[in-house]
């Protein structure tokens, strides 16, 4: 009679048989994976988002977020959209509107220095402010003066803060664009209305290359620089120069700025042109997620946001996996006229958008008049109709088949969604382990919630299923913890990993294990699966399900519901079953509840290779 064997998988915490070959749990899981995490071992289900701070004003989504703490250790957090700055009011529990855009952006780009916030969208002025005040423009109505003739730096796509200096990448000066320029301040130089960076050590310099500046990061002394398809290193020198550059890397940039995101060892990763994760040094680190990231539309790639997340050492990667971005739906005839238009492309913008045209002119040409918001504004009035077609804004096309004939007033509706963010990967990068969480992000950020520790009297949540810290002494309860913000598509801001339940909504979680059975010494021999015991901390009321692939089957095969309310510290369920393959997947998932997974058990014969 065949002997029946065990293979072990397990968490440290679980100990280790020498009566049995085995695994870590970290060896054997895989990145098919969805809101869970390794947690001191173990396989834990993901805490998810809990409502936060109010909606903005504007109900946009939220492009940007940024903590601004000066030296004197005051606080105050800023977000973003698509036509607005605001500053949250912690004493009305509102957001404060501090700067209206001149039109709609698709991007902001932020830093402190000098004790200030500066901000940019790429058309209005560089912006700046010292607290809870209105944003100004940081040089003046006319720009910073980068000359005494003088000639103004009237925008920019990004700023940074390098060794005191302040940054301008990608500027548009004296009315012309320069995609390849990065300008600087003088050393130490003072944000106010008034500045100038025509003297002292201010000065500029244009990077090779056709591809465009894009954003910059920091590795060490140096300041990485990068471009659509290359990157550059930038260093201060002792000399008149100022700075002196390298180039690191022809073949390899990034067209997701807010990718670029350092570990807490100061590590630099960014979304690469090449669309995997990179690691400045190393390379690639996304081989394991590669068909993710692969599958991510060029459209999409500018909306990637990246995150140091310190609680838990990881780096977290918004992006957009199902590509249903872009649409632009059919137009629809309010009216009884001609019905010759049609709306066509690929739509770019930030917010998901209500477009109408309306015909406010007949002659020869008519003419049309258009709004993004269904009607109640208006962007552009008494355009001529060419009869070819017409773009918008941000891809946005219309079509008149006629130039004359339409009726006063008659108009059309359709819409265009924007791509929008729906999974976060996270990366472990000690160990180099990826995971996935279904989460809608636009941004991230953080804030310190400040005041005194949370009573019971003041928790913030309306219901213990949303409620999942550790324990009621959680370091999330102490006065001053920098809370981790996300935004979604709603204007709303959450807490990114303190709930049970997600946005006030159940969510499936699962993970997945791989293995042979023999620590892969027998791939090539068939094993007849007896049993599998798994071992888990008991949860309250909770249960999960057991499923199994082998080999390369295409679907799942169940073996069974787990009951997770034991008693003991460390429960033990045996799930006998009758499974034959070389190789077999066990996933085990729950659609709402919580669970901590230390490790299994299989019970098995081996048999031949037939």
């Amino acid at each position: 009679m065949a002997q029946v064997q065990r293979f072990g998988i397990f968490s440290p915490t679980a100990g280790f048989k020498e009566s049995m070959p085995s695994l870590l749990l970290e060896e054997a899981y895989t990145p098919e994976t969805s809101n869970c995490q390794v947690r001191w071992g173990e396989l834990h289900r993901a805490k998810m988002r809990s409502e936060a701070l109010a909606v903005t004003p504007d109900a946009l989504t939220i492009l940007r977020y940024h903590y601004l703490k000066k030296t004197s250790g005051l606080t105050y957090l800023f977000a973003f959209t698509s036509q607005h700055a605001y500053y949250w009011d912690p004493v009305s529990g509102a957001w404060s509107l501090k700067f209206t855009c001149s039109r709609p952006v698709t991007r902001w780009s932020t830093v402190t220095y000098g004790d200030c916030l500066i901000a940019t969208n790429g058309v209005d002025k560089v912006q700046y402010t010292d607290g809870p005040s209105a944003l100004a423009n940081l040089g003046g109505a006319s720009g910073l003066a980068y000359s005494s003739d003088p000639y103004y730096l009237t925008a920019c796509a990004f700023v940074a803060a390098f060794e005191n200096y302040l940054l301008f990448g990608y500027t548009t000066e004296n009315s012309t664009v320069c995609p390849h320029r990065l300008r600087w301040s003088d050393l130490a130089a003072t944000p106010s209305g008034t500045l100038t960076i025509d003297s002292g050590d201010a000065g500029a310099t244009d990077f090779e290359g056709a591809d465009h500046l894009t954003g910059v990061g920091h590795k060490g002394d140096y300041l990485i620089v990068f471009k659509e398809r290359s990157h550059h290193r930038m260093w201060l020198t002792a000399d008149e120069l100022v700075f002196n550059t390298a180039v690191v890397n022809r073949k390899v940039g990034t067209s997701a700025p807010d990718s670029i995101v350092n570990d807490k060892h100061g590590d630099l990763y960014y979304f690469g042109s090449d669309f995997t994760i990179r690691h400045y040094d190393l390379g690639e680190v996304s081989q394991d997620v590669d068909k993710t990231l692969k599958d991510v539309s060029d459209e999409a790639v500018k909306n990637i946001r990246g995150a140091d997340i310190d609680e838990y050492g990881e780096l977290w990667w918004a992006l957009e996996s199902d590509d249903t971005g872009g649409a632009i739906g059919s137009a629809t005839l309010t009216g009884s006229g001609l019905d010759d238009m049609s709306s066509s492309g690929s739509y770019s913008g930030p917010d998901s958008r209500s477009y109408r045209i309306q015909i406010d002119g007949t002659g020869t040409p008519d003419t049309f008049k258009w709004s993004r918001d269904g009607g109640s504004t208006w962007a552009a009035t008494t355009v001529s109709i060419t009869g070819a077609i017409q773009q918008l804004e941000d891809g946005v096309c219309v079509y008149f088949a006629a130039t004359t004939g339409h009726t006063l007033n008659d108009y059309w509706d359709f819409t265009a969604a924007a791509h929008a963010n729906d999974t976060v990967l996270t990366l472990r990068p000690d160990r180099r382990r990826w995971n996935k969480r279904a989460m809608p992000v636009s941004a991230f950020g953080y804030y310190s919630r400040g005041g005194n520790a949370y009573t019971w009297d003041d928790l913030p949540y309306s219901s213990w299923a949303d409620w999942d810290w550790d324990q009621w002494d959680s370091v999330e309860a102490h006065p001053g913890y920098l809370v981790d913000l996300v935004a979604a598509y709603d204007g709303k801001s959450y807490r990114a990993h303190d709930s049970a339940r997600d946005a006030g909504a159940d969510y499936e979680s699962y993970f997945v294990l791989s293995s042979d059975l023999t620590g892969n010494q027998q791939l090539n021999r068939y094993k007849r699966l007896l049993a599998v015991e798994v071992f888990f901390r008991p949860v309250a009321n909770g249960s999960a399900t057991l499923t199994i692939k082998r080999d390369h089957e295409p679907n799942w095969q169940s073996l069974g519901s787990v009951d997770m309310d034991q008693t003991s510290d460390i429960a033990r369920v045996r799930i006998p079953c009758d499974v034959r393959g070389r190789h077999f997947l066990l996933k085990w998932a729950s659609a709402a509840d919580r669970f901590f997974f230390v490790g299994a058990i299989f019970e098995f014969i081996l048999q031949g290779q037939r």
